[in-house]
C-alpha cells in the first residue's frame, strides 16, 4: 500500500437471517486521534442522519478482551417500520509505524 494511503477496510460476517433477529458483525478499520469516548459519540450524528426514530438507549465504558471499550445501544426505525435495536461495541487498537 503507498505510504499516503489509509487503510479503510470493512469487514462484515453475517449470521443466518431469521425472522425475528438477524445477527451481524461490522469491523470498521479508521484512523482517529480521538479518545475512545469522544470518537464513539462522534458517530452519532451519522447514525441519526441515516435512520428514523433513533434514541440512544445507552451508553458506557467497558473492558472486551482486556481492551478499552465504549458501547453505545441504539434503537431505532427501519424503512420498512421495523423496530431495531442495535449494540455498537468501538475499541481503538494503537497500531505502530512501520519503520522505514
Amino acid at each position: 500500500m503507498p505510504a499516503d494511503w489509509t487503510d479503510s477496510s470493512v469487514v462484515t460476517l453475517a449470521g443466518r437471517d431469521a425472522k425475528s433477529f438477524a445477527p451481524n458483525i461490522v469491523v470498521t478499520r479508521a484512523m482517529s486521534d480521538a479518545a475512545l469516548a469522544d470518537y464513539a459519540k462522534s458517530q452519532l450524528p451519522d447514525i441519526k442522519a441515516a435512520t428514523k426514530k433513533h434514541k440512544l438507549v445507552s451508553e458506557n465504558e467497558e473492558r472486551i478482551a482486556g481492551q478499552d471499550a465504549y458501547v453505545l445501544e441504539h434503537s431505532f426505525q427501519t424503512p420498512e417500520r421495523t423496530k431495531v435495536r442495535q449494540l455498537q461495541y468501538l475499541s481503538l487498537i494503537h497500531i505502530s509505524e512501520p519503520t522505514r
